[in-house]
């Protein structure tokens, strides 16, 4: 037990700590962004990560359920949270940092006033029914993305209208980062893996 603990990927959770982690890393780094409840569909965009950076490049997984994508109504307060399996998935899959702030650490004057717009594509399909969560969503990975610099960041296919969202914010505001797409992983059953499939239950 005691050498699986030395083999755990380090936890930093303040943008001081960030900073400090990844001060002398100039070799290729990549991002996954998460919200945590991890899974081995998350696992696979940490290896695709790898695979951008190589060996000696940087991996760094952030973790933060971010309040900004969701509506009064929604799964904020139940979203699955399992730290402890988190760190050790990322662990085994050779992450070099976990980046697992709180809310105000992202967002230490509270809401912010200015925020990325999603444009008409941000109010279509799942926008109709969830109007601000593309803005929460381009709004926190834009952050993400300027606290650890990458130069690959690893979205999934799954959730093909954010990924492309976040490589037309790249695009449009010219952010030094190459979006990369990750294939959707999924269930003996063809489901999507997703962190919300523990709401469901085995039987229809």
């Amino acid at each position: 037990m005691g050498q699986r603990q030395l083999d755990l990927t380090p936890v930093v959770q303040t943008r001081e700590e960030l900073a400090a982690a990844l001060a002398n890393v100039v070799v290729p780094r990549a991002v996954v962004m998460t919200m945590g409840g991890l899974h081995s569909g998350h696992g696979d965009l940490m290896t695709l990560a790898r695979e951008c950076v190589g060996d000696d490049g940087h991996l760094t997984v952030t973790i933060f359920v971010n309040p900004l994508q969701f509506a009064a109504h929604e799964d904020l307060s139940k979203y699955p949270r399992t730290f402890e399996d988190d760190v050790a998935l990322c662990s085994e899959r050779s992450a070099d940092l976990i980046f697992a702030p709180t809310p105000d650490v992202m967002y230490p004057n509270g809401d912010p006033e200015v925020t990325v717009d999603p444009g008409d594509l941000g109010l279509r399909f799942e926008g109709i029914a969830r109007p601000t969560h593309f803005r929460g969503v381009l709004t926190v990975v834009s952050k993400l993305l300027n606290l650890t610099r990458p130069d690959y960041a690893i979205f999934g296919e799954k959730d093909y209208q954010q990924l492309t969202l976040i490589r037309q914010m790249a695009r449009d505001l010219d952010l030094p980062v190459e979006i990369v797409p990750g294939p959707t992983a999924r269930e003996e059953s063809g489901l999507a893996m997703s962190t919300r499939n523990k709401y469901l239950s085995p039987t229809a």
